[in-house]
């Protein structure tokens, strides 16, 4: 049987990885002394110096200091894409492994609309084996549940997993999905405050928090240390120390 492991803490840290480094750019740029020491790196000269003012190098450093800014906004939008491909991932990983463990919550999601939980004789038969064919079925299954809206996404989670739903949640990660789409369709870029993004990573990382009561609740293995911390022993001492 393929592995079955649900690895949380690797989702989980990736969005804060897409954070930390629109953060470190944002701090850059915002820094007006890390600026004034880029700005002041470069020389500026040209053929004909007559025919500039004195003011050009000024020009010339507030319209790459403009850029920069714009590249800014650019990097923001793209870190909260980034963010949502890695719910996405993360929850189709989610039911790959939940519909190993529980091969008949599959049922709604294989088969053609008329023929909900039906698999094709070729399919049996070019899986090899039954345990093979339920990994095949896992990763097709999985794909299937995870598109759509993000909260109905969450939503088929807590269902399937016998959880009450979290109405406020799954209404503050479709804002962040139609957020997502607005960048990714309409080519959107719009001024953004470190906080905007930070909230759209609170967010998603709420939903991966939601994905893995889901796992826990199902006893799917994994590495869940983003909700709850290990705790190390140490017998020399007696003292327990909480790990992040």
């Amino acid at each position: 049987m393929e592995s079955v492991f649900f690895n949380a803490d690797n989702w989980y840290w990736k969005t804060l990885e897409d954070f930390i480094a629109y953060q470190d750019m944002h701090d850059f740029v915002s820094n007006k002394i890390a600026m004034d020491a880029y700005n002041s790196s470069m020389r500026f000269s040209s053929i004909g110096q007559e025919a500039h003012d004195s003011n050009t190098s000024k020009k010339i450093i507030n319209s790459i200091e403009g850029s920069l800014k714009g590249s800014l906004d650019h990097f923001a939008g793209l870190t909260i894409v980034a963010m949502c491909t890695t719910f996405e991932v993360a929850a189709k990983d989610f039911f790959r492994n939940l519909f190993i463990i529980n091969p008949k919550y599959m049922y709604e999601y294989i088969g053609s609309e008329n023929k909900k939980g039906l698999i094709s004789l070729h399919e049996i038969i070019n899986s090899g084996d039954f345990e093979k064919l339920i990994c095949n079925l896992s990763e097709k299954a999985s794909s299937a549940v995870s598109k759509g809206k993000y909260g109905e996404i969450i939503s088929r989670a807590f269902k399937l997993c016998g959880i009450e739903k979290d109405d406020t949640l799954e209404k503050n990660i479709n804002l962040v999905q139609a957020g997502r789409n607005k960048i990714v369709h309409e080519k959107e870029v719009v001024s953004r405050e470190v906080k905007d993004v930070s909230d759209a990573q609170g967010i998603i990382a709420e939903a991966l928090e939601a994905l893995v009561k889901c796992a826990q609740h199902k006893k799917i293995p994994g590495r869940y240390t983003c909700v709850t911390p290990e705790k190390v022993l140490f017998a020399n001492s007696i003292t327990v120390v909480d790990t992040d």
